[in-house]
Protein backbone atom coordinates (compact mmCIF):
# COMPACT_ATOMS: atom_id res chain seq x y z
CA UNK A 1 0.00 0.00 0.00
CA UNK A 2 0.88 3.64 0.14
CA UNK A 3 1.47 3.80 3.90
CA UNK A 4 -1.29 6.31 4.73
CA UNK A 5 -3.80 5.78 7.51
CA UNK A 6 -6.60 3.56 6.22
CA UNK A 7 -10.11 4.91 6.52
CA UNK A 8 -13.17 5.07 4.25
CA UNK A 9 -12.08 8.24 2.44
CA UNK A 10 -8.61 6.84 1.87
CA UNK A 11 -10.06 3.55 0.57
CA UNK A 12 -12.09 5.48 -2.00
CA UNK A 13 -9.41 7.98 -3.03
CA UNK A 14 -6.07 6.15 -2.79
CA UNK A 15 -4.27 6.12 -6.13
CA UNK A 16 -2.30 3.00 -5.21
CA UNK A 17 -5.22 0.62 -4.80
CA UNK A 18 -8.43 2.48 -4.02
CA UNK A 19 -11.54 2.75 -6.16
CA UNK A 20 -9.93 5.36 -8.40
CA UNK A 21 -7.25 2.93 -9.60
CA UNK A 22 -9.79 0.10 -9.91
CA UNK A 23 -11.98 2.30 -12.08
CA UNK A 24 -8.93 3.30 -14.14
CA UNK A 25 -7.98 -0.34 -14.69
CA UNK A 26 -11.53 -1.30 -15.67
CA UNK A 27 -11.64 1.49 -18.27
CA UNK A 28 -8.17 0.54 -19.57
CA UNK A 29 -9.14 -3.13 -19.82
CA UNK A 30 -12.45 -2.38 -21.56
CA UNK A 31 -10.77 -0.15 -24.15
CA UNK A 32 -8.02 -2.75 -24.62
CA UNK A 33 -10.55 -5.56 -25.08
CA UNK A 34 -12.52 -3.62 -27.68
CA UNK A 35 -9.34 -2.51 -29.46
CA UNK A 36 -8.14 -6.13 -29.65
CA UNK A 37 -11.28 -6.96 -31.63
CA UNK A 38 -10.21 -4.46 -34.29
CA UNK A 39 -6.40 -4.32 -34.09
CA UNK A 40 -3.97 -7.22 -34.05
CA UNK A 41 -1.41 -5.84 -31.63
CA UNK A 42 -2.75 -4.41 -28.36
CA UNK A 43 -0.40 -4.34 -25.37
CA UNK A 44 -1.38 -3.37 -21.83
CA UNK A 45 1.09 -1.28 -19.80
CA UNK A 46 3.87 -1.08 -22.40
CA UNK A 47 7.21 0.41 -21.43
CA UNK A 48 7.50 3.80 -23.10
CA UNK A 49 10.85 4.71 -21.58
CA UNK A 50 13.36 2.52 -19.76
CA UNK A 51 14.63 3.80 -16.44
CA UNK A 52 18.06 5.42 -16.36
CA UNK A 53 18.88 5.55 -12.67
CA UNK A 54 22.29 7.11 -13.26
CA UNK A 55 20.56 10.17 -14.74
CA UNK A 56 17.61 10.06 -12.34
CA UNK A 57 15.10 9.17 -15.07
CA UNK A 58 12.34 6.80 -13.93
CA UNK A 59 10.73 4.23 -16.22
CA UNK A 60 7.59 5.38 -17.98
CA UNK A 61 4.61 3.15 -18.82
CA UNK A 62 1.54 3.90 -20.93
CA UNK A 63 -1.78 2.17 -20.38
CA UNK A 64 -2.14 0.78 -23.90
CA UNK A 65 -0.07 0.41 -27.03
CA UNK A 66 -2.08 -0.23 -30.20
CA UNK A 67 -0.48 -0.73 -33.60
CA UNK A 68 -2.30 0.73 -36.60
CA UNK A 69 -4.75 3.16 -34.98
CA UNK A 70 -3.70 6.35 -36.74
CA UNK A 71 -1.28 4.97 -39.33
CA UNK A 72 -0.58 1.47 -40.63
CA UNK A 73 2.21 -0.32 -38.71
CA UNK A 74 2.72 2.65 -36.39
CA UNK A 75 2.24 2.33 -32.64
CA UNK A 76 -0.13 4.66 -30.82
CA UNK A 77 0.29 4.99 -27.06
CA UNK A 78 -2.66 5.74 -24.80
CA UNK A 79 -2.67 6.81 -21.19
CA UNK A 80 -6.07 6.92 -19.49
CA UNK A 81 -6.99 9.27 -16.70
CA UNK A 82 -9.97 8.83 -14.41
CA UNK A 83 -10.80 12.11 -12.75
CA UNK A 84 -11.98 12.09 -9.15
CA UNK A 85 -14.84 14.58 -9.54
CA UNK A 86 -15.11 15.83 -5.92
CA UNK A 87 -11.55 17.17 -6.10
CA UNK A 88 -12.50 19.41 -9.03
CA UNK A 89 -15.89 20.84 -8.03
CA UNK A 90 -14.59 24.42 -8.30
CA UNK A 91 -13.51 24.03 -11.99
CA UNK A 92 -15.41 23.58 -15.23
CA UNK A 93 -15.06 20.32 -17.19
CA UNK A 94 -13.23 21.88 -20.17
CA UNK A 95 -10.44 23.29 -17.98
CA UNK A 96 -10.08 20.00 -16.10
CA UNK A 97 -9.72 18.03 -19.32
CA UNK A 98 -7.41 20.61 -20.87
CA UNK A 99 -5.01 20.59 -17.91
CA UNK A 100 -5.04 16.76 -17.81
CA UNK A 101 -4.25 16.67 -21.53
CA UNK A 102 -1.35 19.09 -21.18
CA UNK A 103 0.09 17.16 -18.24
CA UNK A 104 -0.04 13.90 -20.22
CA UNK A 105 1.61 15.54 -23.24
CA UNK A 106 4.46 16.86 -21.07
CA UNK A 107 4.93 13.45 -19.52
CA UNK A 108 4.81 11.26 -22.65
CA UNK A 109 5.42 13.23 -25.86
CA UNK A 110 9.23 13.14 -25.93
CA UNK A 111 9.44 9.48 -24.92
CA UNK A 112 6.77 8.51 -27.48
CA UNK A 113 8.57 10.44 -30.20
CA UNK A 114 11.84 8.66 -29.34
CA UNK A 115 10.01 5.37 -29.94
CA UNK A 116 8.54 6.67 -33.23
CA UNK A 117 5.10 6.25 -31.70
CA UNK A 118 2.21 8.68 -31.56
CA UNK A 119 0.67 9.77 -28.29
Amino acid sequence: GCGDVFNLTHALDCRKGGLVIQCHNEVRNAIGDVASLVYKEVIREPIVQEANYACGIPSLFADLSIRGVWQSQTVALFDIRVIDAPLYLHRDVASILSSAEEEKKRKYSDAAEARCASF
